[in-house]
């Protein structure tokens, strides 16, 4: 998400790796995790704390 041109309208910021590390961000790593804790998103170390609590879970479409 390091190459989102339109960060104010699409929040890139809440991708998060799935190894729970927050990964890079077009304004600085640094910066997203800021925005994440403003947010209420617990991290530590660069890590999503209780990632489970935040994952989104798109639902099984039954046209398979």
């Amino acid at each position: 998400m390091v190459k989102n041109k339109n960060l104010f309208i699409i929040p890139c910021h809440r991708v998060v790796r799935s190894d729970s590390f927050v990964g890079q961000y077009v304004l600085g790593a640094d910066k997203k995790v800021n925005i994440l804790v403003k947010e209420g998103v617990e991290i530590e170390t660069r890590k999503v704390k209780n990632i489970e609590k935040y994952l989104h879970k798109f639902p099984l479409s039954a046209a398979h």
